[in-house]
């Protein structure tokens, strides 16, 4: 903190130390008091039964409960915070109890991370006229926050914070509060802490911004805490300001709100500040020089804007700003191209720079080598350059950081080997260089770093071999991550007893450790639980009796050359196991029986071995989520264990010989979304019937076929963050393409087809969301086709060919832009075919045929009217032979034609021509029976079409 900060810590903090001090309780409290804190424990639903110590009669010792000794011995604190910010711990009441307003000597209240169910702040905290500190955070209050708080004239602290959440599913916040003027905070004379982050300004007529809300702030206020409230900036950037608190606020948080243009210069005016955050606004200009002119700034954060440029970049604000100690300008992504400013040096700006914590994450500002001139920050302490487009050489500089502790310079394009000089950061406690282009080795110097905690060196071409001195003196070494380093080996010696004890150990996709096999050292991690990673490390051989031991909770061996069966013991020697992979390998035998100790299982991967037997229903525990034991031998019923899986999201039992009716069990498996059973023997793999009504309830159901499996994703971030990596083929869009699991969580694909099926398509299939393959083909489906799968817009194959389905095409399918494939062949569809939207795209006629009721393009069949659901008659191509026949019917029938006209017209028209007295005869017969005629005519010819054996219209 700045100088000036002294007077900030004295003023706020012992003020708070006094009303905690205020605890000492007297023998016993006030009987009213007494009744009136029980009755408010009654008001709670306390699972975690936090107020159990509220018995007794002196209710001054009760826990959260605070009495003054020198005033009667009055209640005047309570403290109910939920500490553990947990679901699990908080209290739930429907309001505050009305108890608690009648305590009327209380200074200090906390009701901060519990759940008053979205009701309104209580009008009767004014009836708290004492108060000083109150503190009303994350306790899902909801509606505007009320102007009679201004009343509480007193108080010093005041935290509304509404930005955070209790850590559980079952309270994600769904309340909000909201701000609609701030006039009424003039009233508090005496604050000095006010936190409304999250309290979202709502935009009247006059508009609240910014401006407004200074102007409202009391004289005496230190820090303020406005982020994510939605502020915009003011139209009148030049009204006066209540200027008196500006040269006293020592913090200030605006961050995530709708700030834009240039950073306001009334900022210049903040002499006393020492923290500034203006992170995740909209700001677009350069950032200004001036800020390197409050010399009590303390800590600094300006990320993720828009800023143009940094006036005399980077090393200017440093070199001025001696007292700087925390500096973010993470994500911001146009800073030009002269960010870092002189490569050379600082220039002496400062005897000394106070530089601490310096953030550059995920600065897209063009290609740059990281400047050398970070070496002389000797008091940096954390160094974050993840994800800037970095290239070339680590500094041999970084050495002079002999006070740094964590460094992060990965995703970067980054090259040569570690520099030698690392070994001087002594103090260095995290190191991740994860996703560069390193390709040199690791120096020896590296095992001087008896501080280091954790290093990750994944995806990287690292070269060379890993001895026992690259750890000499890591005794504090808890995660080692190598993943990816493919021309990286280890050569470790057996009997060699490492310093430290690791909780996370992952070399996947190393040369491994030669012919040594397993390493042996790993006997010695015996401490704390261990996640262990020695996938796809060409690893061959049995699994060794001595790698299994208890501390193991994770285990992934995939991808290895390992044979043999597993351990008969594997689960009693490994009871607390969560997830176990041993995928795409030459396993045989059946499961032990040892595995029904693992209650914990909630990742079981064995896929692509040789395991026969039967599966033990005791592995189906209520925590289980991804369980593949495709592509094995398993056989026997598998269904009658499949009750209660409400947290199963991944089965796939595919490739094996299992019995029984999953699909009937699994009704209640809420949670499925990938699910293949092909290639058993269970009844539900040949489906009779209508389409199980199951399929319309999972929002997310697979049945497809694996290919490859058996990775797990990089967890560096968390070890227990599984993702599981398994791939599916599926032909869609006319090509086979493969699926991964994580792609396939956001997809749907519902393949049922060739089984039994009849009955009609459920609409609710056509309504899954994200559904992109559905294929039913192959069985007796009738009824129409569902005007809801106008809805699956991400349907990108539909296959409905060969069942017994009628009526029309409809029309909502006209929006299926991602169709790529429709099958409707061999159906009774009729009517014309829908040729507008993206139908239209459908030129091969194999998409229709084999309906006799449809016409129209691209099939040859004509429509007879544009009104008409009716094909004609009419038919234009008939192969050669009934071509050529065509031609001979038709010249024999015009000869015969005119034939008949010559003898007809010459027998009748010669003699009216040689006698007068026929000719009147003869017009006054044809006017009376030429309609007759007519008629004659066109029964004839009907009868010459019928006899020829046409159907075509002449």
């Amino acid at each position: 903190m700045g100088k000036n900060n002294t007077t900030f810590v004295p003023t706020f903090f012992i003020v708070i130390m006094f009303l905690y001090s205020s605890q000492v309780s007297t023998a016993f409290c006030i009987k009213q008091e007494r009744e009136l804190l029980l009755k408010l424990k009654a008001s709670f639903i306390d699972s975690s039964n936090r107020l159990a110590s509220w018995k007794g009669i002196d209710c001054c010792s009760w826990e959260g409960v605070g009495c003054d000794d020198t005033n009667g011995g009055h209640v005047v604190k309570l403290d109910l915070r939920n500490y553990e910010y947990s679901s699990s711990s908080v209290l739930l009441s429907n309001g505050v109890d009305s108890s608690l307003f009648e305590l009327k000597y209380l200074n200090y209240l906390d009701l901060s991370a519990n759940f008053f169910n979205y009701t309104k702040i209580p009008i009767y905290l004014t009836q708290l006229p004492e108060l000083r500190y109150l503190n009303l955070s994350l306790t899902y209050f909801h509606g505007t926050i009320p102007p009679f708080l201004g009343n509480l004239s007193k108080v010093i602290y005041l935290d509304l914070n509404n930005n955070e959440y209790l850590d559980g599913p079952d309270y994600l916040y769904q309340g909000e509060l909201f701000i609609d003027g701030l006039e009424w905070l003039s009233s508090l004379s005496s604050l000095e802490y006010l936190d409304l982050s999250g309290a979202k300004a709502i935009q009247s007529k006059l508009g609240l911004d910014f401006m407004q809300v200074l102007n409202t702030l009391p004289s005496s206020l230190v820090s303020l805490k406005l982020s994510f409230c939605g502020l915009q900036n003011t139209h009148y950037i030049h009204a006066p300001l209540n200027s008196s608190f500006l040269s006293k606020l020592q913090h200030l948080d605006l961050s995530y709100n709708m700030f834009d243009g240039p950073i306001p210069s009334f900022l210049q005016n903040m002499t006393s500040l020492g923290f500034l955050n203006l992170y995740g606004n909209e700001y677009n200009s350069s950032i200004p020089s001036w800020l390197s002119n409050l010399l009590n700034l303390d800590t600094l954060k300006l990320g993720g804007n828009l800023f143009s440029s940094i006036e005399g970049g980077l090393s200017l604000m440093v070199r001025n700003n001696c007292h700087l100690k925390t500096l973010d300008l993470s994500f911001n992504h146009f800073l030009g191209d002269d960010v870092f400013g002189s490569y050379e040096n600082l220039s002496a700006g400062c005897e000394e720079y106070g530089l601490e914590s310096l953030r550059l994450k995920n600065m897209k500002f063009g290609i740059h080598k990281i400047p050398s001139w970070l070496g002389e920050l000797k008091n940096l302490k954390s160094l974050y350059l993840q994800n800037c487009s970095l290239y070339g050489l680590i500094p041999s500089s970084f050495g002079n950081l002999s006070r740094l502790k964590n460094l992060d310079i990965s995703y970067n394009m980054l090259s040569g080997g570690i520099p030698v000089s690392f070994g001087n950061l002594s103090n260095l406690m995290t190191l991740d260089l994860r996703e560069n282009n390193f390709d040199g080795t690791i120096p020896k110097s590296f095992g001087q770093l008896r501080n280091l905690e954790r290093f990750d060196f994944s995806k990287n071409p690292l070269r060379g071999v890993i001895t026992e001195i690259h750890f000499a003196n890591l005794s504090q070494l808890k995660w080692v991550i190598m993943n990816g380093n493919h021309l990286l080996s280890f050569e470790i010696k057996h009997d060699w007893v490492p310093p430290f004890q690791l909780q996370y150990f992952s070399v996947r996709s190393t040369k491994g450790f030669g012919s040594s096999g397993f390493p042996r050292w790993l006997l010695t991690q015996n401490g704390s639980a261990l996640y262990l990673d020695l996938s796809n490390t060409s690893i061959s051989g049995p699994i060794p009796t001595w790698l299994i031991f208890q501390n193991f909770i994770y285990l992934d061996i995939s991808n290895n050359q390992i044979s043999g069966p597993l351990p008969k013991s594997i689960g009693d020697q490994i009871p607390n196991m969560f997830a176990f992979y041993a995928s795409n390998m030459h396993i045989i035998g059946s499961l032990p029986r040892s595995v029904c100790r693992w209650r914990n299982l909630i990742f079981l991967g064995l896929s692509n071995n040789e395991l026969s037997g039967t599966i033990p229903g005791c592995l189906l525990t209520q925590n289980l989520t991804n369980f593949d034991l495709s592509s094995n031998k398993f056989s026997g019923n598998f269904s009658n264990s499949l009750e209660n899986l409400s947290r199963l999201e991944l089965m796939n039992l595919a490739n094996n010989k299992l019995e029984g009716e999953p699909l009937i069990a699994i009704r209640s498996c809420k949670s499925l979304s990938i699910l293949d059973l092909e290639g058993n023997k269970f009844s539900d793999n040949k489906l009779e019937g209508n389409i199980p009504p199951i399929w319309a309830n999972f929002s997310a159901t697979k049945s497809n076929q694996l290919t490859e499996s058996g990775l797990v994703c990089d967890s560096s971030e968390d070890p227990f963050a599984i993702c599981y990596v398994s791939y599916v083929r599926q032909v869609t869009k006319s090509s086979s393409r493969n699926y991964s699991y994580l792609q396939l969580y956001s997809m749907v694909n519902v393949d049922l087809s060739n089984n039994n099926l009849y009955g009609s398509i459920p609409s609710e299939i056509a309504t899954i969301t994200d559904l992109f393959n559905l294929n039913l083909s192959h069985n007796h489906l009738s009824g129409t086709i569902p005007v809801e799968f106008g809805r699956s817009l991400a349907l990108e194959s539909l296959d409905l060919s060969f069942n017994q389905l009628s009526g029309s095409i409809p029309n909502s399918m006209l929006s299926l832009s991602s169709l790529g494939v429709l099958k409707l062949s061999n159906n009774n569809f009729s009517g014309r075919i829908p040729r507008e939207g993206h139908l239209s795209t459908f030129n091969d006629p194999s998409s229709y045929e084999g309906n006799p009721y449809l016409c129209g393009d691209p099939l040859s069949v004509l429509c007879l009217d544009t009104n008409s659901d009716k094909p004609s008659i009419e038919i234009d191509n008939f192969n050669s032979d009934s071509h050529e026949e065509d031609k001979l019917e038709k010249m024999w029938f015009w000869i015969i034609v005119m034939l008949g006209f010559a003898l007809g017209f010459w027998g009748v028209v010669g003699p009216l021509i040689l006698k007068r007295s026929w000719r009147h005869a003869y017009f006054q017969f044809m006017d009376e029976t030429k309609d007759k005629i007519y008629v004659a005519i066109l029964v004839n010819m009907k009868r010459l079409k019928k006899s020829m054996g046409r159907n075509n219209v002449l």
